[in-house]
């Protein structure tokens, strides 16, 4: 028996819809209760190929309404935490969807905000560990798989199905609203919101969106952690007078924003802009975290490099401080940063005694190394001299950075590990960044 044409156009449709089957099922995420339902869902639609792939393609609702169904089961998960994990599982949510998030940034964020409850002896990455380890065993939270050389554990995130939970409950406790369109800025839900999670930075040029955020005076976090923006828009932070948390690294400034200064309340503050630090940076004496990024990359002298005042050192209660490439100021007499447990990509030239004398209770260090074009000498490498006055140190970063340098002009110094303090346990010497054809490339990763 031959089979007829109709039998063959049948098996072809099939086949059709079991490949475009296949990846709406990888869309779930592998969660069962998911594909389920919206198998169910799809029993009852249209059974085309073009259907189909719209909804593999998430352009159909069926995945929003089949999440809309299962939230209600999955609501006991998140009713049933403790008051403290409740306020870790919603603020996973402020992020986009499938959004990737570094522990390292997680542990600031929940420490700015006062989930970490301070205990002595004990870290906040420490207490956030065990947080983490709390709501994956109520498989709320999802590891994301690293590739990282040492194996080690960096991102986490939310399933769809538990991010669209945690947005829903998030939106109507009034504990964070998350803007990815105009809509969503004119709509009723923004109104007395304590956290504001901006996923599409152009919002803040739209003048009346611009104007609904600047109205929402109880604001305490303004998180923008859409795609970067190539211009700068205007951020309504003077209005935004609450504010204990602002992340801006995606958003471009020219210079420092100076309404900043005014925001007295800042406990983390994290921006990108190629201007200088103000002197009145003393005025945020609430800060723990700092961190600077600049807009251009550029290989700079090998004289001063800083865009850092002076009043650095009067911010007392710095936990963490990033600034790329610069100099951190001389200190004056009697200056200590006692709290600072983490200070990254500083320049070799600050590693002086003088400097890491005063930061007495550092435990991660991060030193960007920018070899000089003209004269390439070890000078640089000196700044491992006093690394051993660190008795807390446990992480130690090197980055070596001169795209314009040849191999033949790099002479490798070999350091005793008697300059380093018996407390590290983690060194990592990483792209020394050379120019090969016009191309930059990585010379070396090296990690102990």
């Amino acid at each position: 028996m031959f089979p007829s044409p109709q039998l063959e156009e049948v098996g072809r449709k099939i086949a059709e819809l079991e490949e475009v089957g296949r990846k709406i099922a990888e869309n779930c995420e592998g969660l069962p209760l998911l594909i389920i339902t919206i198998a169910k869902l799809l029993s009852k639609a249209d059974k085309t190929l073009e259907y189909w792939t719209k909804v593999a393609e998430k352009k159909d609702s069926i995945l929003s309404e089949a999440n809309e169904q299962i939230s209600e089961v999955l609501f006991p998960s998140y009713e049933y935490l403790p008051q403290h994990l409740k306020a870790c599982f919603l603020y996973m949510g402020v992020v986009p969807q499938n959004y990737e998030i570094p522990l390292s940034k997680l542990i600031k964020w929940w420490s700015a905000e006062g989930f970490l409850e301070r205990v002595q002896g004990r870290t906040s990455e420490s207490i956030a560990l065990e947080f983490l380890c709390e709501l994956l065993s109520k498989n709320v939270v999802m590891v994301i798989p690293n590739e990282s050389s040492d194996g080690g554990i960096k991102n986490y995130g939310l399933h769809s199905s538990f991010w669209y939970l945690s947005n829903r409950e998030a939106g109507k406790n009034k504990f964070s609203y998350n803007l990815n369109t105009r809509a969503d800025g004119l709509a009723e839900g923004i109104k007395g919101q304590r956290r504001l999670c901006i996923h599409n930075n152009i919002l803040f040029g739209i003048k009346d969106v611009y104007n609904s955020i600047a109205s929402t005076s109880t604001v305490c976090s303004l998180l923008c952690i859409g795609p970067h923006h190539p211009y700068p828009v205007p951020i309504c932070l003077e209005y935004l007078r609450l504010l204990r948390v602002l992340d801006a690294l995606t958003i471009r400034f020219y210079e420092f924003p100076v309404e900043v200064l005014n925001l007295v309340h800042l406990k983390y503050l994290a921006i990108t802009f190629n201007g200088h630090l103000p002197t009145f940076i003393s005025k945020l004496w609430n800060l723990e975290c700092l961190i600077i990024r600049r807009n251009l990359s550029t290989v700079k002298s090998h004289g001063n490099s800083s865009y850092l005042p002076m009043e650095i050192w009067d911010l007392r209660k710095l936990e963490h401080l990033q600034i790329t490439g610069s100099n951190l100021p001389k200190p004056r007499e009697g200056s200590f940063l006692s709290n600072l447990l983490a200070l990254l990509d500083v320049s070799a030239q600050s590693c002086t005694e003088d400097v890491l004398g005063r930061i007495p209770n550092l435990q991660k260090l991060g030193i960007r190394i920018e070899l000089p074009l003209e004269n390439v000498d070890l000078e640089p490498f000196f700044c491992f001299d006093h690394i051993s006055h660190l008795h807390e140190l446990n992480t130690l970063k090197c980055v070596v950075v001169n795209p314009q340098i040849t191999l033949s002009e790099i002479v490798a110094p070999i350091f005793p590990l008697s300059i380093f303090p018996s407390s590290l346990v983690k060194l990592t010497s990483q792209r020394l960044r050379i120019s090969v054809g016009g191309n930059e490339q990585d010379l070396f990763t090296a990690k102990s």
